[in-house]
């Protein structure tokens, strides 16, 4: 009965051995694809990056660039509300002389007097506001 059986045995060893090898086979394929695979998902990340890069370096240049013309239009009105303020100055004090001129040296120091507390009134509640807005 071995020898009947023996043939048998030789034949599922070679199905088994040949199924593993199959089994072996399908196993490299499969990773050789999920190889394959994750290297294209790599790529598509990379390019992800890389645009993500590129998008990141486009904004920060536009961001300094407005920041660039910002500065520039602060300093042009805080170059234009000198001169208005230098302008205003000077006929103010042209008027103040002619009034002095023409004898009226009370009228002069009153609007002086008038001016001084307007702008120090003006810049104490400034000053008040500033520090209360901190507080709140």
């Amino acid at each position: 009965m071995e020898d009947a059986s023996s043939p048998a045995d030789e034949n599922s060893d070679e199905q088994s051995t040949s199924l593993n090898e199959e089994t072996v086979q399908a196993i490299i394929a499969s990773q050789r694809e999920q190889t394959e695979v994750q290297r294209k998902e790599l790529d598509v990340r990379e390019k992800e990056i890389e645009f993500n890069k590129e998008q990141a370096t486009a904004s920060i240049q536009a961001q300094i660039k407005d920041r660039e013309n910002q500065r520039s239009h602060q300093r042009a009105l805080h170059t234009q509300n000198q001169r208005y303020g230098t302008g205003l100055a000077v006929v103010v004090l042209i008027f103040l002389g002619l009034l002095v001129w023409m004898g009226e040296r009370d009228i002069a120091l009153e609007l002086i007097r008038i001016a001084v507390y307007a702008g120090g009134g003006y810049y104490a509640g400034k000053a008040v506001g500033e520090s209360g807005s901190d507080e709140t």
